[in-house]
């Protein structure tokens, strides 16, 4: 969950790169959103003189808009590079942020595998930043604005934006104007493209270390079981919680706690051999069987012991 969050930043990173682009094609296009309707009657509702203040060959407001560099578009100039700057900020924080999540993990991660794929991620987030930003510049930069027109306006012809002469400069000014908003839209595409392929990169690398540390964690769960069950087979004990222990359990710990080595290791030979003449192992059993067998082997132990005691002190009253 803490690495997904730490990916978002690539994806914040992405969108700052996007709108860059976006706030430029704003300024720019939602002043003449109404462009495309502008010839039609009574749709935009411009009077002569705002349609000439605006539409001027001269110096109209639109035609300024579509040459490089326009006063018109200052935000277009300032917000790539402050995003780009605080996008640069957040690529530091996302390395620094995955290098110490990286450390903490619950099992180690190869250093070779990690280093390249962060570095990678680096090159590629920092390019998305550095592409974004120049084609931000690009869209403002390029000329769009027309030098020569076909048609030469009076000041009546802007009284009818339907009229002739008007029709026939719009025509001119549209190619000027579908050029730059394709412009726009191309470039978005591809930051966008490449935005959404550089998250994708991300999020798959981290998907398949998370998917790693699953696998080991999971080994690692199989192994420790594995080497508790060999630790009953072999009669090896370890102190820990009685109430997880079962009743065989138990008394093998009681037994290791308060008989002695040799008798102890005796009953668990002993054990073994009352199993191999039944032909069972102590994995098939259940809890009462393992404990009547413990329990008949400690009796041969103890009634061999108490034997050979008694055989002790016959010969020793020989002598």
């Amino acid at each position: 969950m803490k690495q997904r969050l730490i990916n978002y930043i690539i994806v914040l990173i992405g969108i700052l790169c996007i709108v860059s682009l976006v706030v430029g094609f704003a300024v720019w296009f939602s002043p003449n959103k109404n462009f495309y309707s502008l010839t039609s009657v009574n749709t935009t509702g411009l009077d002569g003189l705002s349609a000439k203040k605006i539409y001027n060959p001269n110096d109209g407001i639109f035609l300024e808009q579509l040459q490089g560099f326009s006063k018109h578009n200052i935000a277009g100039y300032v917000v790539p590079i402050i995003f780009a700057i605080l996008s640069f900020g957040l690529l530091f924080l996302y390395y620094y942020l995955n290098k110490k999540s990286r450390a903490k993990a619950d099992f180690p991660i190869s250093e070779k595998f990690y280093y390249h794929t962060s570095i990678t991620t680096l090159y590629l987030v920092g390019s998305l930043i550095v592409v974004s930003w120049i084609l931000s510049y690009i869209a403002i930069g390029i000329n769009f604005r027309p030098n020569n027109f076909s048609v030469t306006l009076n000041d009546n012809d802007y009284a009818s934006l339907s009229s002739e002469p008007f029709l026939t400069y719009w025509k001119e000014l549209k190619q000027s104007f579908d050029a730059k908003k394709s412009v726009y839209i191309a470039f978005l595409v591809i930051t966008i493209a490449f935005a959404v392929s550089i998250i994708g990169f991300v999020n798959y690398f981290s998907l398949k270390i998370a998917l790693e540390q699953t696998q080991k964690a999971t080994l690692a769960v199989q192994k420790q079981e594995e080497e508790q069950k060999n630790q009953l087979s072999n009669g090896t004990y370890f102190d820990q919680d009685l109430n997880l222990l079962n009743d065989y359990d138990k008394l093998v710990l009681y037994q290791k706690n308060n008989l002695s080595s040799a008798i102890f290791l005796a009953i668990n030979d002993q054990e073994q051999i009352l199993m191999q003449q039944d032909q069972v192992v102590i994995s098939s059993l259940s809890i009462e069987q393992k404990v009547k067998y413990r329990e008949q082997a400690t009796r041969i132990v103890f009634e061999k012991q108490d034997s050979h005691h008694d055989d002790h002190l016959a010969t020793s009253g020989n002598f």
